[in-house]
């Protein structure tokens, strides 16, 4: 269960540094 969140949590801020990146340009 914890290795699920933690996967989940990871797509999730790979997620928001791509829209970062992408407000930034």
């Amino acid at each position: 269960m914890v290795k699920g969140l933690f996967i989940a949590w990871e797509k999730g801020f790979k997620r928001i540094e791509v829209e970062c990146d992408n407000a930034l340009l």
